[in-house]
């Protein structure tokens, strides 16, 4: 496998604030917030570079469409 499988995941969040504290304190990075309509997401930094490995990923907010507890995280997989 030359890349990474997973493409994009997506951490539902409730408390959008918090969650972006939480996770810039415990990764050190700064989390880019985007209103999206009623979907509020935090971008987690990524590469530009397209040979860099990882994955991007997601804080998302809309709690008629996403609950931590009962949706949990989405994962994109890439193929081919």
């Amino acid at each position: 496998m030359k890349a990474n499988m997973v493409g994009w995941f997506e951490i539902p969040v409730v408390d959008m604030t918090r969650a972006q504290q939480f996770y810039e304190n415990v990764f050190d990075i700064k989390i880019h917030i985007v209103e999206l309509g009623e979907t509020t997401m935090g971008w987690f930094p990524f590469p530009k570079d397209p040979k860099a490995r990882g994955a991007g990923g997601s804080l998302i907010q809309n709690t008629a469409h996403y609950m931590p507890s009962d949706n949990g995280t989405l994962i994109y997989f890439f193929f081919g």
